[in-house]
């Protein structure tokens, strides 16, 4: 029998990842089989998990290239002071350079060089020398290094349907293939599609106007917040975009001093999204009794960026507002004990409802 180490867990999981994840749909499959699984609403959310590396084994690009900038440095002050040596007999004896420290020293910039075209190959930011896949993560003042696992959760029992282990700092990017992969499961073994769409639940760290769109092409429902971007005028003392008033019939902003903004330049597409953007005239604005609480000092007018279609407060298409409240209270109840609990036994927070 093996000796069990650190690693014997791990090895564990890696040799054997095909036949855990075909147990995982068998138990999910069985789990529908009872009928504890409703199959038409799913929560999705990220935790994070501590990998097997410290924050000082993971490195980003910045610091590689301050580390061999540093060692090259040493390297040339060792060469100069062997060719001192060299030409000079007295400075010879007074020369502490061994072969062996220069060696070592082209050995650890050599490693650098190295890790520095990794980064450049695969497009990463860090690198880890312990732990490939782990990377230092940092979440609404959360910092872990290791790993975000995202989890898909069924609403009836609170059972996990699928999950997917990234490194990814934040859940940006997350909800379109988390949501396929439910919908997938969900799917596996049946012939017919399902009766009714399937319901995704998220917090706005999952929202992008790109990803509402793709869950809407797929027949996806996605209740999502939209993230209020009007933070950085409000911290100002300034009037946020929320204060103005846009009038589809006329296609401009009505601003709170009464004055329009109108359409300017052309639209733009980014990620699949339309974006519009509209724009007051200076001369109104230089003039205007709300100019201190409107503008920076050396603002001359107001701009606005819209999207179109513009997404709603709450992105659950075609729902009420009160439903749509309704249904992103139960995403906070539905994912918070099967995400939270693992966090606490990862060691990232505290036991539901313990404190500890």
């Amino acid at each position: 029998m093996r000796p069990k180490t650190y690693h014997t867990i791990a090895d564990f999981r890696k040799n054997n990842a095909a036949a855990l994840k075909a147990a995982n749909r068998e138990f999910v499959l069985l789990c529908r089989e009872l009928g504890l699984i409703s199959g038409t609403r799913v929560g999705v959310d990220g935790s994070f998990f501590h990998g097997n590396a410290s924050a000082a084994s993971v490195k980003t690009k910045k610091q590689l290239e301050a580390e061999l900038a540093a060692l090259e440095q040493d390297i040339d002050g060792y060469l100069a002071a062997l060719e001192r040596g060299d030409a000079d007999a007295a400075a010879a004896e007074a020369t502490t350079v061994s072969a062996q420290q220069l060696a070592d020293l082209q050995a650890r910039a050599q490693r650098r060089r190295e890790q520095l075209e990794e980064l450049a190959r695969t497009g990463e930011t860090q690198i880890s020398r312990t732990d490939p896949d782990a990377r230092r993560l940092s979440k609404n003042g959360q910092k872990v290094t290791g790993y975000n696992v995202q989890s898909a959760v069924d609403d009836q029992h609170h059972l996990i349907l699928t999950h997917e282990v990234t490194n990814a700092g934040n859940d940006l990017g997350q909800l379109v293939p988390m949501a396929e992969q439910a919908r997938q499961m969900l799917l596996d073994g049946q012939t017919t599609e399902a009766a009714q769409p399937l319901e995704v639940l998220a917090d706005a760290g999952y929202f992008t106007e790109s990803d509402i769109a793709a869950c809407a092409s797929r027949g996806i429902v996605p209740y999502v917040p939209v993230p209020e971007k009007t933070g950085a005028a409000e911290r100002a003392g300034r009037l946020s975009a929320r204060e103005f008033v846009y009038d589809a019939e006329q296609d401009r902003y009505r601003c709170p001093g009464g004055e329009a903004l109108h359409p300017y330049g052309q639209p733009d597409t980014r990620n699949g999204v339309n974006y519009r953007r509209y724009r007051s005239r200076a001369s109104v604005c230089q003039s205007c009794p709300l100019k201190a609480q409107c503008l920076p000092p050396a603002g001359k007018r107001r701009e606005i960026l819209r999207s179109e279609p513009r997404p709603r407060r709450w992105s659950g298409i075609g729902n009420g507002w009160r439903r749509r409240r309704r249904v992103m209270r139960q995403r906070a109840a539905l994912c918070v004990t099967p995400v939270r609990n693992p966090e606490a036994l990862a060691g990232v927070g505290p036991l539901p409802g313990t404190g500890v």
